[in-house]
């Protein structure tokens, strides 16, 4: 009797069966989620009430359904994902509680498989307010603002930011399916840390773009920043929102939460649209710099580090208008201040489709302008000759400088007088023409960096002209025929008119008057003498050498220096 054939064939069934459940069983093993954290790093230090921005991925090939965020093994926070993801990032938030702490986030995928968890430890400080200030007292009043969260390890250095503006895409704008766009929020450091390595992070809602972490340039407080972003229209109609805010290197989160809106088409009917209204090249009204209107291509020059004040008029018939540098796009009309340490191009660049119109100001960096020491503002030299002294303090430039002076003389208008260049800091002006006025500047020069800016000008003049001294002597001897000569004589500041006569018993002395001068100069007029006498002027100069003069006009004029 022969044994049935169908048995084998049984076998061969049975043994499929139990592969198939076997890769079942592996399948089901190899769908667990994972799941990391990104942000921060293990082992970072906050204050109390700092929030926490705790970023993680998880992935599934079978679709992320949920994030779970837990302090110390206890769920703080669980996230849904907005539509099943095989990749998800997110940003969960936790207000910091003071004392060491396990951070974790595990997920869960379609099929409620459990990711193993990621972990990272934090140490939480007591709060600057805690450490440095009294309770408050129970009047005190509590109103809601912006974030504010101490740098750790700092008790002087705290971050906030505020909203200042969209500079591009104003919430409500349609935008096509799929479209891409860029979105550019303003944003103003009004914390007292200096942003250096500052991010602005999405934390929630629709995202649009893959780049969900974007470095903000540094920002001093009290400054603005404009913050671009990338983005893609979803393809599902409907309004879209994505959330961002700033956070700290050590990942605490801080500052106002700012939006993205957009309307895809099929949603409500829209506020703004992204219809193109500009045809043929923008225009551009103006571009200064500082106070002066800076003509395109032009200079200014400043000090290292000096504020500038970048202004620009209304640009119209333009999608948009951006200035580089790291402004990145502005509204216009604007100003911007700006800081720079090197020479620096601003470009203003109007963009209408291809088409574009730019506009660019200069700022150099060079020697500032010397402060003028003497003489004061307005000075009048009574001296002759006509020569001054112009002085000024030195400035302090990289490779150092030398000076140059520039005088000027009004004869109705201004003239050139003379130039000097490769000075130290003064100048002594040779004899001036005239009682003439005159003004006076100074500037550095740098071997590397070229002129500097120039001072103030001073004005100046001279003063010789001749006051009256009548100088009369009562002769009673009437054998007399009048006055044979005047003697004259100046010691220190005083000076002494002696007269004498003709006499019966030859010259008489007639006495003789004094006056004061002037510290430097006064030029004196001899009146009251007949016409036709010689008079002799004896008098000693500043290296007291006699000198005699003779002259034989009824009026003559005499100059005496100290």
């Amino acid at each position: 009797m022969s044994r049935p054939e169908s048995r084998p064939s049984n076998w061969a069934l049975l043994i499929v069966i139990l592969i198939i459940a076997g890769m079942t069983a592996c399948a089901s093993v190899a769908s667990k989620p994972t799941v990391i954290i990104t942000s921060p790093p293990s082992g970072s230090q906050f204050r109390e009430g700092d929030e926490i921005m705790i970023q993680s991925t998880a992935t599934d090939n079978a679709g992320i359904e949920r994030v779970e965020l837990l302090v110390d093994g206890v769920v703080a926070q669980t996230t849904p994902s907005p539509s099943v993801q095989v990749s998800f990032t997110l940003v969960q938030i936790w207000k910091a509680s003071e004392g060491a702490h396990i951070l974790s986030v595990r997920a869960y995928n379609k099929a409620g498989a459990l990711s193993e968890p990621a972990a990272i430890s934090i140490t939480v400080a007591p709060s600057i307010a805690q450490i440095n200030t009294p309770a408050p007292s129970a009047t005190a009043s509590a109103f809601a603002t912006p974030t504010q969260v101490a740098t750790p390890g700092s008790d002087t250095c705290t971050n906030n930011a505020a909203f200042v503006a969209d500079i591009t895409i104003p919430d409500g704008m349609v935008i096509a399916p799929g479209q891409p766009f860029t979105k550019i929020w303003q944003l103003k450091n009004t914390g007292t840390c200096i942003w250096n390595n500052y991010q602005l992070v999405f934390i929630t809602g629709d995202a649009m773009t893959s780049g969900t972490v974007v470095n903000v340039q540094s920002t001093a407080p009290g400054a603005t920043v404009n913050i671009s972003v990338p983005m893609t229209a979803t393809t599902a109609s409907g309004t879209r929102t994505g959330q961002w805010r700033m956070r700290a290197p050590n990942g605490a989160g801080f500052g106002t939460t700012v939006n993205v809106t957009i309307a895809v088409p099929g949603s409500v009917t829209p506020t703004r649209t992204a219809t193109p209204t500009c045809a043929g090249t923008p225009l551009i009204a103006s571009f200064t710099a500082s106070t002066a209107t800076i003509a395109p291509g032009a200079t200014i020059s400043i000090s290292p580090g000096a504020a500038v004040t970048l202004t620009w008029g209304l640009v119209s018939n333009a999608e948009r208008a951006e200035i580089d540098q790291g402004i990145g796009g502005v509204e216009t009309p604007g100003t911007r201040v700006v800081n720079p340490i090197a020479n620096t191009t601003y470009t203003l660049t109007a963009q209408c489709g291809t088409a574009s119109a730019v506009r660019q100001v200069t700022v150099r960096i060079a020697p500032p302008a010397p402060s003028i020491t003497a003489p004061s503002d307005g000075t009048i030299f009574r001296v002759l000759p006509r020569v001054a002294t112009f002085t000024w303090n030195p400035v302090s430039f990289t490779g150092g400088v030398t000076y140059n002076i520039e005088i000027e003389m009004n004869t109705g208008t201004w003239q050139p007088r003379q130039t000097a260049a490769s000075l130290g800091t003064s100048y002594t002006m040779p004899a001036f023409p005239g009682d003439n006025q005159g003004r006076w500047r100074v500037w550095a020069t740098s071997i590397t960096a070229g002129a500097g800016a120039k001072s103030e000008w001073r004005m100046f003049s001279f003063d010789t002209r001749a006051s009256q001294y009548a100088a009369t002597w009562i002769n009673d001897d009437t054998s007399t025929s009048g006055i044979t000569r005047v003697v004259i004589t100046a010691a220190s500041q005083t000076l002494t008119v002696r007269a004498f006569a003709k006499c019966t018993t030859g010259e008489c002395d007639l006495g003789a008057v004094s006056k004061t001068l002037d510290t430097a100069i006064e030029p004196i007029v001899l009146t009251g003498f007949t016409g036709g006498h010689t008079l002799i002027i004896t008098m000693n100069n500043n290296a007291g050498t006699s000198l005699k003069i003779i002259q034989t006009p009824a009026n003559a004029t005499y100059y005496f220096h100290k």
